[in-house]
């Protein structure tokens, strides 16, 4: 039984659970619904530690496409140069 539902059966039921037919198919039923639950949870974090994943990887190389092709310069208030990718190097000397 799914220790939530056995936390909240103790909470109203104490040691009493009644042993009718009807509640044991209905304590079977709210237990496959925590456990259809769980099951989904899980299956939507491992879906979004892959999605980020692959997020990550398309960033990269988004990054890389862009070092390889754009002039990127990053310039203070003041216009000094603080960061520059490899491209801007090459194109100014």
């Amino acid at each position: 039984m799914h220790k939530i539902l056995k936390r909240q059966l103790n909470k109203y039921f104490g040691s009493n659970i009644p042993q009718t037919t009807e509640m044991q198919k209905f304590i079977a039923s709210i237990d496959d619904s925590y456990i259809t639950q769980e099951r989904y949870f899980s299956n939507l974090e491992r879906a979004l530690e892959v999605n980020n994943e692959e997020n990550s990887v398309e960033l990269n190389n988004f990054r890389n496409a862009i070092n390889k092709t754009a002039l990127v310069v990053i310039t203070g208030k003041r216009g000094s140069i603080i960061s520059a990718n490899d491209k801007f190097y090459k194109v100014t000397g």
